[in-house]
């Protein structure tokens, strides 16, 4: 997936992010587009929400590590999708974050913290 196929307009509150994304159907390089955005590709901008409205905070680098009690639906392709993601718990490295796609997807995220290792700081084999 290309980093200009996925673009989010992100407006920040109080441990709050909302969202605008307007999938275009080309998301997976599909080709005729399509015309239903599937599910994964919804809790995948969810994911990006709740990952900028944490690193915001804190500068790292955050992505999805679990999904709990995820009720999603596909979405129409050209229209916009308004995301909310709210933090509901942070702790050192991790954090709980609900995210919703009124009128029909909502998932709680559990977020971390990336750690990156470079070749040096690797242990050994």
């Amino acid at each position: 997936m290309s980093a200009t196929a996925f673009r989010l307009e992100i407006t920040f509150g109080d441990d709050v992010a909302t969202c605008v994304w307007r999938p275009t159907g080309r998301e997976l390089g599909a080709a005729p587009p399509m015309h239903r955005i599937p599910p994964f590709l919804v809790l995948e901008a969810m994911a990006r929400c709740a990952g900028e409205l944490l690193r915001r905070d804190d500068g790292r680098e955050w992505m999805i590590a679990g999904v709990d009690d995820a009720d999603l639906a596909p979405v129409a392709a050209g229209v916009d999708v308004t995301l909310t993601c709210r933090v509901v718990h942070r702790a050192r490295g991790s954090a709980r974050v609900t995210a919703s796609a009124p009128p029909a997807s909502q998932a709680r995220l559990l977020m971390i913290a990336r750690t990156f290792t470079t070749r040096s700081d690797a242990p050994a084999p």
